[in-house]
């Protein structure tokens, strides 16, 4: 699969023949492992399984690893905590957003697609317009990956 993502050059700058080192070593960072997004056997197993589901495609296999962290873990708030690495999520087959993302990471980057983290909040509530800052409710934890927004 990496093969496949990398077999053209990183994207260009406009109007630029070469292409963009700093573009180039943001993917790479975001295909290595970190101390949340590890490398673990339990993980090789989800990339296999992703694998297999995707039809042979990078998109295939973006959207089945999302599928799959879907289908195989609930949504329990209270089950991890902040520091809470992926093995936890795995072992409880449970966690929020933020290890579901974790878990997403993990997968598609074990397979060389360049994915990254991304954290906000979200504001219930319509805000009038001349509050200067809005009020943070509940975290959302997104993948991109190449572009996409893939899981939340």
């Amino acid at each position: 699969m990496l093969q496949q993502l990398w077999g053209r050059p990183p994207s260009l700058h406009p109007g630029l023949c070469r292409p963009s080192r700093t573009l180039f070593a943001q993917r790479v960072s975001h295909i290595r492992a970190t101390v949340y997004v590890p490398n673990v056997p339990a993980v090789r197993e989800l990339a296999a399984d992703s694998e297999r589901e995707s039809g042979g495609s990078v998109a295939g296999f973006a959207r089945s690893a999302a599928s799959l962290v879907h289908d195989r873990f609930r949504y329990e708030k209270g089950a991890t905590h902040v520091q809470s690495s992926i093995e936890d999520a795995l072992r409880k087959r449970a966690g929020v957003c933020r290890n579901f993302a974790h878990l997403l990471l993990a997968i598609l980057r074990m397979r060389g697609l360049p994915a990254r983290y991304v954290s906000g909040y979200r504001c219930r509530t319509p805000l009038p317009s001349r509050e200067p800052a809005p009020r943070k409710s509940s975290g959302t934890g997104f993948a991109r990956v190449d572009g996409s927004v893939s899981a939340g």
